[in-house]
């Protein structure tokens, strides 16, 4: 299952404080908390499933992130998305998984 949403990765392409160390970023990055996969077949664009770190020029939260670098969690990363919309970080890998989960015309 995949939910491609260009719209949704731009909103986190914005200059604005890294998700993750506060540090003001002239671009971030939408870094994905439940893997992509292979050729982005398991790729979720979801509010749930994204957050905005600072890019290569401006912190190495993205690359330490994408690399698994300075104890960089699933569950941390969710943790950030869940205060950002209001909810846990669990109930954001909840949400991602049970999208997963659906075929693909079940997706609205």
């Amino acid at each position: 299952m995949k939910v491609i949403s260009e719209a949704a990765l731009d909103r986190f392409r914005t200059s604005g404080p890294c998700e993750c160390c506060q540090k003001f970023c002239q671009r971030r990055e939408p870094h994905h908390i439940l893997s992509r996969g292979q050729e982005g077949q398991r790729r979720i664009d979801k509010e749930e499933n994204l957050v905005a770190l600072g890019g290569t020029f401006d912190c190495l939260c993205h690359r330490n992130a994408t690399l698994n670098r300075d104890g960089f969690l699933r569950e941390d990363m969710a943790e950030l998305a869940g205060r950002r919309l209001g909810k846990t970080g669990a109930e954001c890998i909840k949400e991602v998984e049970r999208i997963r989960s659906l075929h693909p015309s079940e997706v609205g």
